[in-house]
């Protein structure tokens, strides 16, 4: 009996070392720099209001990977740009909007209000599902520091507010436990995006299906075992002789 059972932990072992070994082929290629631990000092701590008035913090973007992006609902141009070429992206590698929770933050917080944001994420060609994140302008700082994100207010005669934000506008990809997985930047194609996204969707659904096997032959052998030992059990009490 204790052979089989240095034999079942033995399979079991090489089981887990191969959905290891599974979750580091066809490896996501980062766009962005490459840390040589796996992990970059992106993301962390927030909380913030959604579109529907609703407080949301980090912790509750978990359980589902998501995309974050930084940019402000006035933007004439870049955000929308970008906004679009990731709804397209997503519409390739994500139709149904299963695999990715799409995120955006503004960096304005004194023009985009709860109810200005109910309005943009809906705009045209943007991702399915965006949600629209606000708050105060310390709480909105908190957000940018934890991503990394620069952004300066700057005054624009032509605009009606008499600002305008030069911002960076890198497109980030979180992991469902909200670690950082890599970033894309507007030098990236909406191919390119919708590849990598397609990839890393495919490397979690098959890694999911490889440890629910696992989990089942261990199952599986644990009743087989419980069976075996059950069955000698009722055969050496019949074989036990009565006392005198």
């Amino acid at each position: 009996m204790l052979i089989r059972l240095k034999l079942c932990l033995v399979l079991m072992l090489s089981l887990f070392i191969g959905a290891t070994s599974l979750a580091q082929d066809d490896p996501v290629g980062r766009s962005g720099k490459i840390v040589s631990s796996g992990t970059a000092d992106i993301g962390g701590a927030f909380e913030l209001t959604n579109q529907h008035g609703e407080r949301i913090n980090h912790e509750d973007l978990k359980g589902k990977p998501h995309i974050v992006y930084f940019g402000f609902g006035y933007c004439p141009d870049v955000c929308p740009f970008d906004l679009q070429r990731l709804g397209a992206a997503l519409d390739k590698a994500d139709p149904e909007g299963q695999n990715f929770r799409p995120v955006f933050i503004t960096v304005d917080p004194e023009r985009d209000t709860v109810e200005q944001l109910k309005l943009y994420v809906k705009s045209n060609g943007f991702p399915k599902g965006l949600m629209g994140l606000t708050g105060t302008q310390g709480e909105i700082d908190q957000a940018k520091a934890a991503y990394k994100v620069y952004a300066q207010k700057m005054p624009d005669p032509d605009n009606t507010a008499g600002y305008t934000f030069n911002h960076s506008n890198l497109i980030y990809l979180m992991d469902k436990d909200g670690q950082f997985v890599e970033f894309f930047s507007d030098q990236q194609s909406v191919d390119f995006i919708a590849k990598r996204l397609s990839s890393y969707a495919r490397k979690g659904d098959r890694l999911k299906r490889y440890l629910l096997v696992a989990t089942l032959v261990f199952l599986s052998l644990v009743f087989i075992l419980l069976g075996r030992m059950g069955r000698n059990a009722i055969k050496a009490g019949e074989e036990t002789p009565p006392a005198s």
